[in-house]
């Protein structure tokens, strides 16, 4: 009986070096890997770019927000001076159109009331015609109100 024996494969230097792992000669297997050697960061920092972005965002919505509340502000501030403003003018055209006032403005300019009531003085000859027959929205309601009947 006999036993053959197969040679190992001679493997070349290119091979050899390629398949070993690299070490630094300099440094402890420690520092190497502390590192992040081997590691992928890129998703930790696009997700730091997006909390950045995002929080930025926020401060310029926040900024914008405050910006217009400045600006209700002032809105409501000219809305109350001229509420104020309308008030005090309807105020003073009621004293000036209260009949009190009239009538001593009235004796100001020198008009005097009169004793007695206007008469009516008749006049000669046919009353002059209307300007114009007759609206025709009166019209209208002419020949509408009859058929409304007893409601309003």
């Amino acid at each position: 009986m006999t036993t053959a024996v197969l040679a190992p494969t001679r493997r070349t230097r290119e091979q050899t070096r390629t398949e070993r792992p690299r070490r630094v000669v300099n440094q402890p297997a420690r520092v190497a890997r502390s590192t992040g050697a081997g590691t992928n960061w890129a998703p930790l920092r696009r997700a730091g770019v997006f909390v950045v972005f995002g929080l930025l965002a926020i401060v310029g919505t926040n900024a914008m927000v405050a910006a217009s509340q400045v600006n209700i502000d002032q809105l409501s501030n000219q809305t109350r001076v001229a509420e104020t403003r309308y008030q005090q003018a309807r105020i003073d055209y009621a004293v000036l159109a209260s009949p009190a006032h009239v009538i001593a403005r009235a004796a100001t300019l020198g008009l005097v009331s009169s004793e007695s009531p206007p008469i009516a003085i008749p006049v000669m000859g046919t009353p002059p015609q209307p300007a114009s027959k007759g609206s025709p929205v009166l019209d209208g309601w002419n020949n509408l109100k009859p058929s409304l009947g007893t409601r309003p």
